[in-house]
């Protein structure tokens, strides 16, 4: 029964290593150390286990139906007890959190879980793939054995073997299955560098012992794909040859076609729907299904048909952390008019979608997102990384959609009875770019009755060419619209300066420390000073600026020490200030890069 569950969950805490794991904090409703974080769930929705999902799948619980484990780029390992059909239970970490550290964002330390029964005593193992390690953890009985090194007959450890032959080798992440046909379970190992190690396992009266590592040798070569490789043994065309399949970074799959004697050259696998999935470690189910764990950190069931996978969406689970799949950029409004406030995020694949509120209880729970007709489909930013955020641009009395793109431009969605796409938004006849993926906030800043802007930017790993916005500056730009119910017009824009207030003895400190990356507007205060929420590098900000709304603004913050303002949160994605709980008290949504999720933090005010 659930007995191997509840020893597995035992048998992690004795192994448990010196870094926080923040899919355990976050599932606590405490995702972040400096506010009081409440994680949004779905009543049902994707199965996640955090970026970089590598997959194990089992009846872990002995009721005839398979269960999942997920492990993490961050060191997080979760199992999933499945309910019925693809329909699982809400996520259980397995690994506690051991540490008080308060450091954000986590650090890339990847798990990578494989089970089977490598010592054939009837009941399953887990062998882990661990940041550079390689561990068994044995089960005899109700004896429980720590984890101990996966090890030659020899005694040296598999990975230090493996390592000193391919130093560069990186993370290894296991698999089981039957590569040469013999009727013993073998091991297959995939590393970072995108190598593919195969070990035959022997057995004496020691215990389970394994022979040397050898490259994987397909068409006559050894397997070298793209980075991190993730193989699964499989028979792909039911022609009793045992095959080999193994997933990539970059999204692509390669087959390694198997035969009497060796397996074929790989050859990339067609997919039908795949979409952006950034990456792919595939694992064979019992029904024949393959399921993909994604580097958004969801994973996706795919069926085989005539020598190419079609997908058949995301598992899914009930309830389950909102996970948009990398990159949460969240803003709150009334999408339904009922009265409470919705979510409307958008991600790094570029997907837009809206998330009603159902209810505020011991979880704030959403309804399944829902994608956003329009004209020509759905609104989406085609270039990644959608960053939408709603306003009445054409002064027609509906809501508009403002969408920053990973290529550094804005796209204006009109609403017509559905969204058509007009733009990109331009200043004087040039389109506004950013210097990396672009972020926008409409306000009408200076009270004329029409839609300003607000326009930053996210650093990205490939620059976007030749931007009017530099990285880490915030612009304004004034709609210039002759008059309402016209499409917005901006024909002058400034960046907008930020100070730290110093004493009466020092000069104010650039808020360029900072390396601000939007400014947005939450109205202005009681006092009349008017406040602007910073998302920055380095943290969460409040700023006020006490210069009239016909100015531009000038943003900053008092401090006698002549030093950084306190955070509101740590560096996160997203951060968007409301009345979510419709309780008169703000609420401060922050969006995650790493884990995709959203976390409302409560009391966050200094």
């Amino acid at each position: 029964m659930l007995r191997i569950i509840w020893v597995i969950i035992v048998l992690l805490v004795l192994f448990v290593p010196a870094y926080g794991q923040y899919m355990t904090r976050m599932l606590a409703d405490d995702a972040f150390p400096l506010t009081d974080g409440r994680l949004v769930w779905l009543a049902e929705g994707p199965v996640t286990g955090g970026d970089m999902a590598d997959l194990a799948i089992a009846d872990l619980n002995d009721d005839g139906q398979e269960d999942l484990l997920i492990g993490s780029g961050y060191g997080d390992l979760l199992y999933y007890r499945r309910l019925a059909g693809d329909i699982f239970a809400a996520p259980q970490p397995l690994i506690a959190d051991s540490t008080d550290s308060a450091s954000w964002p986590p650090k890339p330390r990847q798990v990578s879980p494989a089970l089977g029964d490598w010592d054939g005593d009837g009941e399953l193992d887990l062998l882990l793939g661990w940041e550079g390690q390689l561990l068994w953890y044995q089960l005899r009985g109700v004896v429980l054995r720590s984890g101990q090194a996966m090890r030659l007959a020899d005694g040296t450890k598999i990975a230090e073997a493996i390592r000193q032959a391919a130093p560069e080798i990186g993370h290894l992440a296991p698999t089981v299955g039957d590569v040469n046909g013999d009727g013993d379970d073998d091991l297959l190992l995939g590393g970072d560098d995108g190598s593919v190690w195969w070990l035959e396992q022997t057995t004496d009266d020691e215990g389970h012992k394994w022979r040397a590592p050898r490259r994987l040798m397909a068409g006559g070569s050894p397997v070298v794909i793209g980075s991190r490789a993730r193989p699964c043994v499989l028979d792909w065309d039911n022609n009793g040859q045992k095959d080999v399949i193994v997933g990539q970074a970059d999204g692509k799959l390669w087959l390694l076609r198997g035969s009497s004697d060796n397996l074929g050259t790989a050859e990339q696998v067609s997919v039908h729907s795949q979409g952006k999935l950034l990456a792919t470690a595939p694992q064979l189910a019992a029904t024949g299904d393959l399921w993909l764990g994604t580097a958004a950190g969801l994973v996706l069931k795919a069926r085989i048909s005539s020598s190419v996978l079609e997908c058949q969406g995301k598992l899914q689970a009930r309830p389950v952390p909102l996970d948009v799949g990398q990159a949460a950029a969240v803003s709150a409004l009334d999408w339904n008019g009922n009265g409470r406030l919705d979510l409307l995020v958008g991600n790094r694949c570029g997907d837009v979608r809206v998330f009603e509120q159902i209810g505020v209880g011991e979880r704030l729970m959403m309804a399944s997102g829902k994608a956003i007709s329009a004209s020509s489909g759905v609104v989406c930013a085609a270039e990644g990384y959608a960053w939408p955020r709603c306003a009445d641009a054409d002064g027609d009395g509906d809501l508009d959609m403002f969408v920053g793109t990973g290529a550094g431009l804005i796209e204006l969605w009109i609403n017509s009875g559905s969204f058509m796409r007009r733009g990109p938004v331009a200043v004087a006849g040039q389109a506004i770019r950013t210097a990396g993926a672009a972020l926008v906030a409409p306000y009408d800043y200076d009270g004329d009755g029409d839609v300003d802007l607000f326009v930053g930017s996210k650093a990205m790993s490939t620059p976007n060419g030749e931007a009017i916005l530099p990285a880490h500056r915030v612009a304004y730009f004034e709609n210039k619209a002759d008059s309402r119910h016209s499409l917005p017009v901006f024909n002058k824009g400034t960046l907008i300066t930020i100070e730290i207030e110093g004493s009466s003895q020092q000069a104010p400190l650039d808020g360029a420390v900072l390396r601000p990356q939007l400014a947005e507007s939450l109205g202005t205060a009681a006092n009349g000073m008017m406040d602007f929420l910073l998302t920055a590098d380095l943290g969460v900000f409040l700023f006020s600026t006490s210069q009239s709304r016909s100015a531009y603004p000038f943003l900053q913050i008092g401090s006698s020490l002549h030093r950084l303002p306190p955070v509101l949160a740590p560096a996160v994605y997203s951060a968007y200030a409301c009345d979510f709980l419709g309780t008169g008290r703000p609420v401060l949504l922050c969006g995650l890069e790493q884990y995709g999720m959203i976390v409302a933090a409560l009391n966050y005010l200094p």
